[in-house]
């Protein structure tokens, strides 16, 4: 038997959908009866065991209202459930529930407004993704000058410079440093830092399995193009799904907006808060106005919401999964990666991982790889981050 009677549906704009209902008296009489046992467990008076005082005698020793708002409150929640179950209603959000008369002996009326899942129309994304990914641009070389090359190479010789000078630091004692302090190692750190190493076999052969300085240039090189590669992928893929989405059809309903918007606020609030920073030293910051910065975000927001219907729409249309027996196995990459992650995140991870390289090599028209291909694909792409 359902919770509700009287349904009433009233079909609203910008994808919503508002129903009005009541719970009838000998329903809540049900849900107040539950809430009765519940406090008989712990209800206590003289004469009676603890559990054992009739309903009617706790009846006269609590606040009547109490307990017929707090099975009104039940019966509410189940007549949503309810609700969205026997109208077959595919939501997204949380509800917005009005209780418009609650009074004892009275049916309770409410009215509960749902954010219905968008219709989605999808362009021809495989073509705008041949054609992002076949595009030649002009930031498109893999060419890695001399210039590039020279300058990595110096980061390393400051880098082995930085470390002596930290290990020379570190071997100081106690007693030396209450003297002298610490300024007579930060001015040799600063005085060795414009005195770079001299590039030679003997120096390379200590950075790695190199022979030569010639190996070594090699390897950077080899190491920077492969870094302009992932970097060029990165913005094609970003450039494609921006494409999709400008081309895609739907609209998300402005209350699911608003609540994704305000849960964003407060994360970010709390966040700065945790800094210790105030948003409105923030805002002076990032040279913003509250408005500007509102904007902002809310377009973010959006965006970021279109992207993940879009995305699962087309992983739906596509059928794009992944196993369980290929999740499982490609968990051992992560936990050699993640080892203080647990089970659930790593899984969710794997398969995440999976299905979203599988989309974008759809998109790029590339043959699905394997999962072990994927993974190894994927955690070595995170050395260039």
């Amino acid at each position: 038997m359902k919770t509700y009677t009287n349904l009433k549906r009233n079909n609203l704009k910008e994808g919503e959908v508002e129903f009005e209902a009541q719970i009838s008296i000998e329903e809540l009489e049900k849900y107040s009866a539950k809430v009765l046992i519940g406090i008989s467990a712990d209800f206590e008076l003289p004469g009676f065991r603890k559990g054992t005082v009739p309903h009617d005698m706790i009846k006269q020793h609590v606040n009547e209202f109490r307990v017929f708002e707090d099975a009104a409150n039940d019966a509410l929640r189940n007549s949503i459930q309810e609700i969205v179950l026997d109208e077959k209603l595919m939501t997204i959000g949380y509800p917005q529930v009005t209780v418009t008369k609650i009074a004892l002996n009275n049916p309770v009326e409410f009215k509960v407004r749902f954010a219905l899942m968008p219709e989605i129309t999808l362009p021809d994304y495989k073509k705008i993704g041949k054609e992002i990914f076949e595009r030649k641009g002009e930031g498109d070389s893999e060419e890695v000058s001399e210039k590039e090359m020279q300058e990595a190479i110096e980061r390393i010789q400051k880098m082995v410079v930085a470390s002596k000078a930290n290990m020379e630091t570190a071997s100081v004692s106690p007693e030396a440093k209450a003297t002298t302090g610490d300024f007579s190692s930060a001015k040799a750190t600063a005085d060795e830092a414009g005195k770079l190493p001299e590039l030679t076999d003997e120096f390379v052969n200590q950075l790695g399995p190199f022979k030569t300085v010639e190996e070594f240039k090699a390897e950077i090189k080899r190491e920077l193009v492969e870094e302009k590669k992932y970097k060029i992928q990165q913005v094609k893929r970003e450039e494609m799904i921006n494409e999709i989405i400008k081309q895609s059809k739907l609209d998300i309903p402005k209350s699911f907006l608003d609540q994704e918007l305000q849960n964003f606020t407060e994360h970010r609030n709390a966040d700065l808060k945790q800094a210790g920073i105030t948003l409105e030293n923030y805002l002076k910051e990032i040279k913003k106005t509250a408005e500007e910065f509102e904007k902002e975000e809310s377009a973010a927001i959006e965006q970021q919401i279109k992207t993940q219907f879009v995305l699962a729409e087309i992983r739906d249309k596509e059928k794009l999964t992944a196993s369980d027996a290929e999740i499982h196995a490609n968990e051992e990459f992560l936990k050699m990666r993640y080892p203080d992650k647990d089970h659930e995140y790593l899984h969710r991870m794997s398969e995440a991982l999976i299905i979203q390289k599988r989309l974008f090599d759809m998109l790029e028209g590339k043959m699905i790889k394997s999962a072990s291909e994927i993974m190894n694909e994927e955690l070595g792409d995170e050395n260039h981050e």
